[in-house]
């Protein structure tokens, strides 16, 4: 068993990763850590468990604790054969901030509200050498993304994959495979989002040379099929009522729909559109008895009706990929440089295609220095926009386009009425980010170590792209220390 601890204090100034009105904050952090290490026999494993606490000096919904759990095994269960298992497992009951410099496996996510996010990974599989140069494995991995952020879906990514690898020389490595992967995203937005799943089938060859003894090089890619469906409308929006209507029979008011709360919204059939400050009548004041009885006469004629057929999905090739290069320039100093595109999720904003370059220099200047440069941009862009399903307004001038908010009048009009209709719109994804970090790292005793990391990040979209709610940019500089125990052996 190994213990460690650490803390950090970190300058942050934009600490909700917003990109208007941002708020700058000190945050400060506790990190205990637990280790539990096997690794003689035939059974190797280990677990880790780390809660990192976070407290800030002005913003309260920054604070809070975050877990994360890892566990790896390995049995060999003949001389030339591996079961593994891996797991990592996160849960944030706080800002799901940017994932720090030193935290690696993938590209770093951001979330920027104070919602419960649980992010799970596992993979169990099996590597068999047929002889000393040939070698093949097959894993299975299931991925679960869980929120309650309204604008992200639930959802779980099932993944089979197999490979061959066959050493053609001391220097040269070949290989191919095939992968199968299916996302399953529930509704998002309300409703308005419908559920989507997407299928992507990928077939890969591999080459690995070692083009000398400090440099080595890999590619690995092929074509991918992508097959994606959307399933129909959350409610029926043809022959329902238009200005639905609801008497209170304790109060005797009249509610209707505001138009301007039904924008971007499902109204259920026959029912309000959702609202925080629904609009209503008294009928006790006379001025209101015309209104009342137009509204009455309207929600009885008028339907609202679907100008737009939703496609029930589609299909697409693709490529997916990986180009690495990596050297050690010194025994002390080595860089690596990556290319990957494969599929994502996009923390829950639809299935979509990522590509990621990213590069990391590290330095051990001395026994008690260490200096690490590294940077990445990422671009992730829809395989096909998700539908939404839209109240929109036609006043005869925006040939059925959509008509924002501000648009509308105060209060309920019947001019409008005739006119307001479903729509099927699409969103796509098209966001870029980008980071560059440092980090200079001394050993001051056996067991501490101090650091200071700056990293810089920046995320941008297209204009009313899915991601561009959450684009942001911010610097962070943090001071870190932690002590490591000494390993015990419990057993």
């Amino acid at each position: 068993m190994r213990l460690g601890l650490s803390g950090a204090a970190e300058y942050d100034n934009n600490v909700f990763r917003t990109d208007v009105q941002k708020k700058d904050d000190f945050v400060f952090y506790i990190t205990p850590k637990v280790w539990l290490i096997e690794d003689e026999g035939k059974f190797h494993w280990d677990l880790g468990y780390r809660a990192p606490y976070e407290k800030a000096i002005q913003t309260e919904r920054v604070d809070g604790f975050r877990h994360f759990l890892n566990a790896d095994a390995s049995y060999f269960w003949r001389e030339r054969t591996r079961i593994f298992f891996t797991d990592g497992f996160s849960y944030s009951d706080s800002v799901n901030r940017f994932t720090t410099i030193d935290d690696t496996g993938g590209p770093p996510t951001v979330g920027t509200f104070r919602e419960p996010v649980i992010r799970n990974s596992a993979t169990l599989g099996v590597q068999h050498s047929f002889t000393p140069r040939l070698a093949g494995n097959l894993a299975f991995t299931h991925r679960l993304f869980e929120t309650d952020l309204p604008s992200r879906s639930d959802n779980m990514v099932y993944v089979g994959n197999t490979n061959l690898q066959y050493m053609l020389d001391s220097r040269h490595r070949l290989g191919g495979g095939a992968a199968l992967t299916f996302q399953d995203l529930e509704a998002a937005n309300n409703g308005r989002t419908p559920p989507t799943q997407t299928l992507f089938f990928n077939m890969y060859v591999s080459w690995t040379w070692a083009l000398t003894e400090t440099t080595n090089f890999s590619i690995t890619g092929g074509p991918t099929y992508v097959d994606t469906q959307y399933d129909p409308p959350p409610v029926v929006i043809s022959g329902q009522p238009l200005v639905p209507f609801f008497e209170d029979p304790g109060t005797g008011r009249v509610y209707v729909n505001n138009l301007s709360d039904c924008v971007d919204q499902i109204v259920p059939p026959g029912g309000l559109c959702p609202t925080d400050n629904p609009w209503y009548l008294d009928p006790g004041d006379p001025d209101n008895a015309d209104d009342i009885d137009s509204i009455r006469a309207v929600s009885s004629s008028a339907t609202l009706s679907s100008i737009d057929d939703p496609s029930s999905g589609s299909s697409t090739w693709t490529f997916f990929g990986e180009v690495s290069l990596s050297k050690r320039w010194t025994p002390e100093l080595a860089s690596s440089l990556i290319y990957r595109r494969t599929e994502s999720t996009a923390s829950g904003t639809g299935s979509a295609t990522l590509d990621l370059v990213s590069f990391v220099t590290t330095w051990q200047i001395s026994e008690l220095w260490k200096l690490q440069v590294l940077g990445d941009f990422t671009h992730r862009e829809s395989v096909t926009p998700r539908q939404e399903y839209l109240l929109t307004v036609d006043d005869g001038t925006t040939n059925g386009t959509i008509v924002w908010q501000s648009s509308f009048p105060a209060g309920f009009a019947p001019a409008y009425a005739a006119a307001f209709t479903a729509r099927t719109v699409e969103r796509a994804l098209d966001t870029d980010r980008w980071s560059v970090g440092l980090r200079m790292e001394r050993r001051l005793t056996k067991h501490i170590r101090a650091s200071l990391r700056y990293r810089y990040n920046e995320q941008s979209s297209e204009w009313r792209t899915a991601g561009s709610a959450s684009d942001f940019s911010n610097h962070l500089v943090t001071l870190g220390v932690q002590y490591d125990f000494d390993r015990w052996h419990l057993w």
